[in-house]
């Protein structure tokens, strides 16, 4: 009898301390908790069969690797529901926020029960802590790796690129030495070693230095400015450089294409003007006036003079009077076409001749390139070819004279102060003319 009371005995201890240690899983006291601002904004997993909006509650987890985070389940009462999204380090778990219980259970860590001190908000963020309480794992320890001023940076732990920025958590790490090397854009990387030994938990946090520095490039708004052959503006620009040597070229219209090398110290910020040199000389950018002397022929060789007096410097304009200097042709008493016939009869000529014409035009010009600039105008032009009687009068061949419109279009140089320039003028587009000018100019100052 006291032998199978001793057996009894056993068994109830067996079973008790076989009970205790299964019961591993347990919620952190006191670490259920709202989190401000943590909400739940997965669009694919915002309501539940009952079209109520979840609350999403982050599980943390401690002393519970990768796969046994992955084997955890979850349950409730018959009216909540759940859906589960696993992350590095912690578990994300969508339920119905009038849950009032939550079960924790795991094949080979038994389960917990955990009841919610307070009811949960619909489409709010809660967090809490859940702990292998009996974990017996050796040579294992806990790393977080924060980087400052900013955090986002890739971690490469042990020559191995971690898919998780910082900041990063592991907290079942293998004892050992680590060499860990953060890089984020704008930084420099930084390396840093860490030695776990078992039980540790160690937070690493690694201040990047700068790698970058604020850069003013001064130039004027007509230049084009390249870096390291990338066009960044036109006119001044102002933005961060990355440390090192870097290629400045800058170009503007009419003057030398400039490259300048300059060397960026990170968190030195500094100014560069620009300067250039005019690819012909200063008349581009400061204007001329100019005086020209003008001869013209036409298409039955007659010749006129004449002067033409403008202003040029982007764009600009001109006035330009040209005559023969034979004024018989303004008013001839008769008239005729090229067979000579006045009224019908053929008067008597002495074989004199003679060419009239006055033109006054007025125009615009514009700038090409350099100092070659485009003239175009408009004004009133007569031009009358007369012929004499032995009567003395004068009889003018409307076939080969004009009067009107007179229009013109050319181009003009300017060169060391001289000033050439070469027009095309007609008259109703019957009498043409090509007209040369020669003269100088004069820079503004």
């Amino acid at each position: 009898m006291k032998c199978m009371h001793k057996r009894l005995l056993l068994l109830f201890l067996t079973l008790f301390l076989s009970v205790s240690l299964f019961a591993q899983l347990e919620v952190k006291e006191s670490s259920f908790k709202k989190v401000e601002g943590f909400v739940n904004i997965n669009t694919e997993k915002m309501y539940d069969d009952n079209d109520k909006p979840y609350a999403v509650l982050k599980i943390k987890t401690e002393n519970i690797n990768s796969k046994e985070r992955r084997e955890l389940n979850f349950g409730g009462d018959a009216q909540t529901f759940f859906e589960v999204e696993y992350r590095d380090g912690e578990v994300w778990l969508y339920l119905s926020y009038y849950a009032t219980f939550l079960k924790i259970s795991h094949p080979d860590l038994s389960s917990t029960e955990f009841y919610f001190p307070f009811d949960m908000m619909p489409k709010k963020g809660y967090e809490l802590t859940l702990v292998n309480k009996t974990s017996n794992e050796s040579g294992k320890g806990s790393l977080t790796i924060k980087t400052k001023p900013e955090n986002g940076a890739i971690i490469v732990l042990n020559g191995k690129v971690l898919n998780q920025k910082t900041p990063f958590t592991n907290d079942m790490i293998a004892v050992g030495k680590y060499e860990i090397t953060v890089s984020k854009d704008r930084f420099k990387p930084t390396t840093q070693t860490v030695t776990i030994q078992n039980g540790d938990t160690k937070v690493v946090e690694i201040d990047m230095p700068s790698d970058v520095a604020d850069i003013t490039l001064s130039a004027d708004n007509q230049t084009d400015i390249y870096i390291d052959g990338v066009r960044k503006s036109r006119g001044t620009w102002k933005g961060e450089l990355y440390s090192g040597p870097h290629d400045i070229t800058y170009k503007k219209r009419d003057y030398n294409n400039a490259t300048k090398t300059i060397i960026v110290e990170a968190g030195k910020d500094k100014t560069y003007t620009l300067p250039m040199t005019p690819l012909y000389n200063d008349v581009c950018i400061t204007g001329y006036k100019f005086l020209t002397f003008n001869a013209s022929i036409n298409q039955y060789s007659n010749l006129s003079y004449g002067l033409t007096f403008g202003y040029m410097k982007e764009s600009g304009w001109f006035v330009s009077a040209m005559s023969s200097f034979n004024f018989v042709g303004y008013n001839p008493k008769y008239e005729c076409g090229d067979d000579m016939l006045v009224n019908g009869y053929y008067p008597g000529y002495n074989g004199k001749t003679c060419f009239s014409s006055v033109s006054v035009i007025g125009g615009f010009m514009m700038r090409i390139v350099g100092p070659l600039s485009f003239k175009v105008g408009a004004g009133y032009g007569m031009r009358a070819k007369c012929y004499e009687t032995t009567n003395g009068y004068w009889v003018k061949n409307t076939d080969i004279s004009a009067q009107g419109l007179d229009m013109s279009a050319g181009l003009q140089y300017y060169f060391r102060g001289w000033v050439i320039s070469f027009d095309g003028v007609t008259t109703n587009f019957k009498i043409y003319e090509a007209k040369i000018g020669l003269g100088f100019g004069i820079r503004n100052k």
